[in-house]
């Protein structure tokens, strides 16, 4: 399957979001993902 240049295509994704552990933070490993509580995501 080729796309032509411009063509659109729709992609569903699925993630899976964890809080960063201790040990993590301890390293610098900061949050990069936000999550606006009650609202679909």
């Amino acid at each position: 399957m080729t796309m032509e240049h411009g063509e659109d295509c729709c992609v569903k994704v699925a993630v899976h979001a964890r809080p960063l552990i201790g040990d993590e933070k301890l390293q610098g490993c900061k949050d990069c993902v936000t999550v606006v509580p009650g609202k679909p995501q």
